[in-house]
């Protein structure tokens, strides 16, 4: 029994009863860049402990509106859920991860509509490719939130004791998980006191979305950027 990962050289054989080896078969003579080789060996680990959680029956079923859940996209979303915990994956491997999902996405025909998911708020954590990776991390706390009722959002980031708020709304596309938004209000507040406030006139942005869980979720933005959010739930 085979699991390929989606890189043109890199295979690797699972036994049904043992696991995952911890070799790999090289399909092709190109070689694989440092940052796929390393996603490489951290979904090899990541499986090798999903397959001893399955057969010690501890295994929890991960619910997605993204695609069915299996080793491959279980093992992506930890990579991606850590990187969004900790912040100490490399930006190379987080993209590496990002891509590899969003190529899952489009190869797919059935994807759910993926907006209930996506609303509340969310922090962003990562946005790249950055001619400064270590930039790719956003360096301030920076949220992202959806309000499904009214179809309206807010951009809100923490500056010391300032933070700054953009509200707008956003028109959503059930059918390409396509969200276009607005903002037309800036306010900054000090010390949760509001100190200013103005209209705003910014351009349209596009998120395309092609993740959505209970815990992270993916998109490209229109500037061509892959974007990484971390769910803020109580």
């Amino acid at each position: 029994m085979q699991f390929n990962i989606p890189f043109p050289d890199c295979k690797m054989r699972v036994d049904p009863v043992q696991g995952p080896s911890s070799k790999y078969i090289h399909t092709t003579p190109f070689r694989r860049l440092p940052a796929q080789t390393r996603l490489c060996r951290r979904i090899e680990r990541k499986r090798a402990a999903l397959a001893s959680a399955e057969r010690s029956g501890t295994s929890a079923e991960l619910h997605t509106d993204a695609g069915p859940a299996n080793a491959q996209t279980i093992a992506t979303e930890a990579l991606l859920l850590d990187a969004a915990t900790s912040k100490k994956q490399r930006p190379n491997d987080v993209l590496a991860a990002l891509s590899t999902l969003e190529d899952q996405h489009k190869s797919r025909r059935d994807v759910p509509d993926m907006l209930p998911t996506l609303a509340g708020p969310w922090r962003l954590v990562f946005s790249g490719p950055n001619k400064l990776a270590f930039l790719s991390y956003i360096p301030v706390d920076e949220d992202f939130i959806i309000n499904t009722a009214d179809s309206s959002l807010a951009l809100e980031s923490d500056l010391g004791p300032f933070r700054a708020k953009f509200k707008g709304s956003y028109k959503w596309r059930a059918d390409s998980n396509e969200m276009d938004f607005a903002f037309t209000l800036a306010q900054v507040d000090f010390l949760g006191r509001q100190i200013w406030q103005k209209e705003v006139g910014f351009s349209q942005k596009t998120y395309s979305f092609f993740w959505a869980s209970s815990a992270i979720a993916c998109a490209r933005s229109s500037g061509g950027t892959l974007t990484l959010l971390k769910a803020l739930r109580s």
